[in-house]
C-alpha cells in the first residue's frame, strides 16, 4: 500500500513528530535540541531545520550540557536529507553506528502472517510489569542497571498521565506463564512508532516478536491511528519486512560517547 507523506516523514524523522513527554528535558542549541531523559542511556539529538552552522561547537555544547547531567552518550539521528552533517560529526569524534544505519520502515495495514496464539501480548499496567518489561531491555540489550527507587519512581510517573504524558505504552509477551518479551511505543500525529522490541534468546522464533508488533498495530487502531512506523537494526528490519513494513530510506546513527 502507498505510504502517506505524514507517515513517511515520522518513519524517517520521528523525534521531530512523536509527542514528547512532560518529564523529557528539551535543551535547544543552533540547530539542534537535545532531549534530556530520566534514564542511564544514550540521550537523543535532534536535528532542527539545516542542523548547525557550527558543527564543531554545538558538538561541544552539547558535551557541556550532558556531562553536566551526568550522561554517558548522545545519540545523532540525521534523516537521509541531513546527510551532510555526516562528515563533520565523525571529525567531531563521533562514531556511525551499524553502518549504513537504521531503516526507516512503515506498515499501513494489519500486519501479514500468522499470530501464534501460544503468545500472551498485554499492556505494561502493573508494577510487576514494569519491572519485568525493564529487566527483559535490560539483559537483551546489555544496558546498565538502575535502582529499584528509581525504577518505581519512574513506574510512579508513567501512572500519571499529566506528568508522563499521554501516549507511551509498554507491552508485555509471556509464553508458558514466563515473561519473554517486552517492546513499547510512542505516539505522533500519524500512528505510533515502534521502539525496543527485545525477546529472550531462549523464546526466539516462536513468534514472540510478530505478536508485539501485532499487539501495537492493534493498539494503533483503537486509538483511530491506524499507522506503524520504526527505525529498524538489521535484526528486526527482515522480520518487519516479511510483516509487510515498508522500507522508506536509512536514518544514519552517530553515537557520542562521553566517557
Amino acid at each position: 500500500m502507498a505510504i502517506p507523506d505524514d507517515v513517511r516523514r515520522q518513519a524517517i524523522d520521528p523525534w521531530t513528530y512523536l509527542q514528547v513527554p512532560p518529564e523529557v528535558e528539551l535543551l535547544p542549541f543552533a540547530g539542534a535540541t537535545v532531549m534530556f531523559n530520566n534514564s542511564p542511556g544514550p540521550q537523543y539529538v535532534r536535528v532542527e531545520g539545516d542542523g548547525p552552522s557550527d558543527v564543531a561547537a554545538v558538538v561541544e555544547a552539547t558535551r557541556t550540557a550532558a556531562r553536566a547531567r551526568n550522561k554517558a552518550a548522545l545519540v545523532w539521528y540525521l534523516a537521509p536529507e541531513r546527510d551532510d552533517l555526516a562528515a563533520e560529526l565523525e571529525q567531531c569524534g563521533l562514531v556511525d553506528r551499524d553502518p549504513p544505519g537504521l531503516e526507516a520502515m512503515a506498515l499501513v495495514a494489519a500486519p501479514t502472517g500468522h499470530v501464534e496464539p501460544a503468545v500472551d501480548v498485554r499492556l505494561i499496567a502493573t508494577w510487576d510489569d514494569y519491572r519485568a518489561g525493564h529487566g527483559l531491555q535490560t539483559d537483551v540489550f546489555e544496558l546498565p542497571q538502575e535502582s529499584e527507587r528509581e525504577l518505581r519512581r519512574r513506574f510512579e510517573l508513567s501512572r500519571d498521565p499529566g506528568k508522563s504524558g499521554e501516549g507511551f505504552e509498554g507491552f508485555l509477551a509471556f509464553l508458558d506463564g514466563q515473561a519473554v518479551g517486552s517492546a513499547y511505543s510512542l505516539r505522533g500525529d500519524a500512528g505510533l512508532n515502534l521502539f525496543a522490541g527485545a525477546v529472550r534468546l531462549q523464546a526466539r522464533g516462536r513468534g514472540v516478536y510478530r505478536a508485539l508488533v501485532q499487539a501495537r498495530w492493534e493498539y494503533a487502531v483503537r486509538h483511530h491511528l491506524p499507522a506503524l512506523t520504526v527505525q529498524a537494526g538489521q535484526m528486526s528490519r527482515p522480520i518487519l519486512e516479511r510483516l509487510g513494513f515498508s522500507s522508506l530510506g536509512t536514518v544514519r546513527v552517530y553515537v557520542d560517547e562521553l566517557a
